[in-house]
């Protein structure tokens, strides 16, 4: 169960931002709980995937508005599409890797399953449980390199590429171990449909995760050779 300062952080940062859509990993809530905290967001919609009451769990929080459907969903990822009447616009992957070095490759196979269900605009955010460059990492042991160049083939071969972030890199923190955990990565056809995207990294409060932020349309439009 999510604790009433993280709670108290969902509202402060729905406020600010007015989100379309939440997606949490690790929730540790039933359907009845994350029911009651998507009253509290007023938001209209979700889809669970329940914990066992130990760990896991996984929400995403939308707006009927957006005409949402689901595609797939696992105890990893939930895969959703955003629609125009019957035409798919584009495809939201909520992602969280498997914690368990020995379980990582599992987490590259269901991203490669994913990729070879569709062709439409692709973008998948969470928390991956790994790095793609030691760089992304500081304090403790140095990652094995063969771990983050699993990591990195699995992108490549799905057409997917990391959309970089703005504020601080890291995204984990544990001690004095920091880590880049949690991003977005998307493919081309996803990059050129929202040329003005952003992946925001906001601040720590209680959580070792920061939250991110996907702003469809951050960059302004002065930018681009294009209308907006």
């Amino acid at each position: 169960m999510l604790s009433p300062t993280i709670v108290h952080e969902l509202l402060d940062l729905q406020g600010r931002i007015k989100a379309d859509l939440f997606f949490l990993s690790e929730s540790h809530l039933n359907k009845c709980k994350a029911d009651e905290l998507r009253r509290v967001l007023n938001v209209d919609s979700m889809f669970v995937v329940e914990s066992d009451g130990r760990a896991g769990g996984l929400v995403l929080f939308y707006h009927k508005i957006n005409k949402v459907v689901l595609n797939y969903v696992s105890d990893n990822f939930i895969d959703i599409l955003f629609m125009n009447e019957d035409i798919v616009q584009w495809r939201f992957t909520g992602f969280y890797g498997r914690p368990s070095w020995s379980e990582r490759s599992l987490s590259w196979d269901d991203i490669r399953n994913l990729h070879c269900k569709g062709k439409h605009p692709w973008v998948v955010l969470g928390d991956f449980n790994e790095i793609l460059l030691s760089s992304e990492k500081e304090g403790g042991n140095a990652r094995p390199n063969a771990m983050m160049k699993d990591f990195r083939n699995c992108l490549q071969e799905c057409g997917l590429e990391d959309m970089g972030c703005i504020g601080d890199l890291f995204t984990w923190r544990r001690g004095e171990i920091r880590e880049r955990l949690d991003r977005a990565v998307c493919n081309v056809d996803w990059a050129n449909k929202f040329p003005r995207a952003a992946i925001i990294n906001t601040e720590h409060v209680h959580s070792d995760h920061r939250p991110l932020i996907l702003n469809t349309d951050y960059f302004d439009a002065s930018m681009f050779n294009r209308p907006r």
